[in-house]
């Protein structure tokens, strides 16, 4: 996944809709229309955007009750008042404005503002990477983390332990262009809101969220679960092969994946070489780990730990196992010899 792939999926994130950077799955149809409030409660730092539909009433005054929704650049028309940026403000910052604009043009000496989403917009999120089903979600204003990962089917196998969140920047309206009336001139008489591109930042990344998707899954830390945004991308890279290596009297030698979030150990490990073969010296076996001091060959017993009179031993990444036949003689000779053997066939070091 290059970043310019990444780049492109945050720039749909405005509406548009474009095939995901996988070829396995293709992504879910987009849902464009919004959700509606009956069955979510916004919660109170919940920002107003482009799709939000939205219901203004104040209290003793019939002909200021309104709807409204929030058009594509974050403005809405309210009667008597003029437009207003609403993009980025909360519903309780957007009473208060309201209240403000509505005192300002003399209309009601104390009035009481009451603004209700009735339909929130549909969000867009993206994930891609190693993923069962990498594409384009719906989220709703309480989506976590987690919550995409499982809309997508899950994490593969050859998923990474740490993902990246790409964040898009939220809406910043300019303080000075919050109230205007057609656009063209403030509704108060203040100053030119100046131009119209400067009204609103937003559209490019804001910053690369490290995300450990392995406390993700396990749940040990409730804040890697973090709330998404309209826009949000996640990348799940593919995890490094973590290979150990079975060579000797087994069925199938060569190299073996770790597999993510497995332990294996050496009884295990030679299984996955399909066992070891008639001549097999079970109880001679060597395993040599790479360590501070160079290559350490260690004496085991697979017989003893297949029939559970020693403990078995966990597999590390690059551990080679090596099982001998009845006829080897120097078997801790015969394994320093075909280690660089090993090294030049599968370029394990």
């Amino acid at each position: 996944m290059t970043v310019a792939a990444i780049l492109t999926l945050m720039m749909m994130a405005g509406g548009q809709t474009g095939q995901p950077p996988q070829e396995r799955v293709a992504p879910p149809k987009s849902r464009t229309e919004p959700v509606s409030a009956s069955s979510e409660i916004a919660s109170p730092d919940y920002q107003l955007g482009p799709g939000d539909e939205i219901s203004i009433r104040i209290t003793g005054a019939k002909d200021f009750s309104q709807q409204a929704t929030v058009s594509n650049s974050g403005r809405i028309r309210v009667s008597f008042v003029g437009v207003l940026l609403v993009a980025g403000m909360t519903p309780v910052q957007l009473e208060q404005e309201i209240v403000k604009q509505v005192k300002e043009h003399e209309l009601i000496l104390e009035p009481v503002v009451r603004v209700q989403i009735e339909k929130f917009r549909a969000r867009n999120a993206y994930v891609t990477g190693e993923v069962v089903n990498a594409g384009q979600y719906v989220v709703t204003h309480e989506t976590r983390l987690l919550d995409l990962v499982s809309k997508a089917g899950g994490l593969l196998q050859t998923a990474d332990d740490v993902g990246y969140l790409y964040r898009r920047r939220r809406y910043e309206p300019d303080i000075q262009a919050r109230v205007f009336a057609g656009g063209e001139q403030p509704a108060t008489g203040a100053a030119p809101a100046g131009p119209k591109s400067a009204d609103v930042k937003s559209g490019q990344p804001a910053s690369t969220i490290k995300i450990s998707l392995k406390d993700l899954e396990d749940g040990s830390k409730p804040e890697v679960n973090i709330k998404l945004e309209s826009g949000d991308v996640l990348y799940v890279p593919r995890r490094k092969a973590s290979n150990f290596y079975v060579i000797g009297d087994v069925k199938g030698p060569g190299p073996f994946t770790i597999p993510r979030g497995v332990t294996v150990t050496a009884a295990q490990a030679v299984t996955y070489a399909g066992g070891t073969l008639a001549t097999a010296k079970q109880g001679k076996g060597f395993l040599m780990r790479h360590g501070p001091n160079g290559h350490e060959a260690m004496a085991v017993n697979f017989k003893a730990i297949i029939e559970g009179k020693e403990p078995d031993i966990p597999i590390q990444e690059n551990d080679i196992i090596f099982i001998p036949n009845s006829a080897a003689r120097t078997i801790g000779v015969g394994l320093l010899v075909m280690v660089p053997t090993i090294i030049q066939q599968w370029l394990i070091f």
